[in-house]
């Protein structure tokens, strides 16, 4: 009985045993949640690459913006660079004045508003104008009695050379009364053409006056006196100046407006002695403005000054039209000019970079060549002559091998932050 007890308990143990270590095995083979690990912007995929070679995993490249530029070489003196600013066509500046004096009424624009022709700009109040509304509706009420006064007389001659007309041939009447009687009718019908066309001539009249200070007639028969001359852009442009708003006293001499038509501008280019004899007219010049660094504008030299600008001043004032029609450059916009030049006849060429592919690095200017498909690699350039918005390259690169362009600080960023992980002395 002893030796059934302790068997029964020895099965127990072992079976608890059994179960407890069944238990754990399971638990340790269960899946581990993996963890989101965050692809990195570069990896180095081949044994070769080194510390100044980047490899662009395939995710960079679908969501960084890369511009591939290939390079070009140019004239080392094709062009002039110096600088220029924005001013108006002194031939599409107009004034505004108004032909009489008095005190401003209204205003309905701005400094810097564009304006249309025709378009109202102010209203001044002025007793010219209410003399001649004045004088236009007295002639007017005259006249229409003279007109009605007409009318009369004619019906009545015209009954009259009716009558002298039935007693002639009745026998009644002398020929010379019914002669008379016609005279009478035709005298009393031009009095009345007279009389209406008067009306038209007084009208005319007003109507020329008043459109003079920018003025109309009232429609209709009106007792009411219009007080208002109206100011009217005659053509569309810039408000570049204005000099007057509400309840100031104008005269006909002063300038309320100064517009400007800036469907073109003039670019004005400072030119050194040094630079003078090598610029010429039709050469082509291209003005980047610092507002606009993204927005060239191209025109043509048309006209070399025989002076300096001023006494005093070394340089001299070239000019060119720019075309602006959609109004992004405005006057007094100061930018960067650069003059094509006249090419020289073997004249050596370098490697040409636009500045939005060269990054600093310490000491050194670095642009990023193209090694193969999504690889870039640092290279060292000495940078040259300065263009308007690159530079020659006298050493590090060739013409013909592709760089990184925009996009490249993204490279000089990943080069940095691999450099910073380097231990110390690496």
């Amino acid at each position: 009985m002893k030796k059934s007890a302790a068997f029964l308990m020895a099965a127990t143990l072992i079976l608890l045993g059994f179960l407890m270590g069944k238990g754990c095995s399971s638990s340790q083979n269960m899946p581990i949640p993996a963890k989101t690990v965050k692809q990195p912007l570069s990896q180095t995929v081949d044994a070769s690459d080194t510390s100044d070679t980047i490899t662009l995993n395939p995710k960079a490249l679908s969501t960084a913006k890369f511009e591939l530029l290939t390079i070009q070489a140019q004239p080392q003196g094709e062009a002039l660079l110096t600088t220029g600013d924005i001013q108006p066509d002194d031939n599409k500046v107009f004034h505004i004045n108004s032909f009489v004096g008095g005190r401003v009424k209204q205003e309905s624009v701005l400094l810097g508003d564009f304006v249309t022709a025709g378009q109202t700009m102010a209203i001044i109040q002025n007793l010219e104008v209410a003399k001649i509304q004045a004088t236009y509706i007295h002639e007017s009420h005259l006249n229409e009695i003279e007109v009605a006064q007409a009318k009369t007389r004619l019906a009545l001659a015209q009954k009259t050379l009716e009558r002298e007309r039935r007693l002639l041939a009745e026998g009644i009447s002398p020929r010379k009364d019914y002669y008379q009687a016609q005279t009478d009718a035709a005298i009393a019908a031009t009095t009345l053409q007279g009389a209406r066309e008067h009306a038209i001539h007084i009208r005319s009249e007003a109507q020329a006056l008043l459109s003079a200070y920018g003025s109309g007639l009232n429609t209709g028969h009106t007792e009411t006196i219009q007080t208002n001359a109206v100011i009217k852009a005659p053509r569309s442009g810039v408000i570049l100046k204005k000099a007057i708003t509400v309840g100031d006293m104008v005269t006909p001499d002063m300038v309320l407006y100064e517009v400007a038509d800036l469907s073109t501008v003039w670019l004005n280019i400072a030119i050194y002695p040094k630079d003078y004899t090598t610029v010429h007219l039709r050469q082509v010049v291209t003005f980047t403005s610092d507002t606009l660094p993204n927005t060239p504008f191209t025109g043509r030299i048309d006209y070399l000054p025989p002076t300096t600008s001023t006494p005093q001043s070394p340089t001299f004032t070239a000019r060119a039209f720019l075309k602006n029609p959609k109004g992004l450059l405005k006057t007094g916009m100061f930018g960067q000019v650069k003059v094509q030049l006249a090419p020289v006849l073997n004249q050596a060429t370098q490697p040409f970079v636009p500045e939005r592919t060269i990054q600093q690095l310490g000491t050194e200017m670095v642009v990023f060549k193209v090694v193969a498909p999504s690889q870039y690699r640092k290279q060292v350039v000495k940078l040259g002559k300065k263009l308007t918005d690159g530079y020659l390259v006298e050493q590090g690169i060739q013409a013909g091998e592709q760089v990184v362009g925009e996009g490249s600080f993204i490279l000089k960023a990943e080069l940095l932050k691999r450099q910073a992980a380097l231990p110390e002395g690496g």
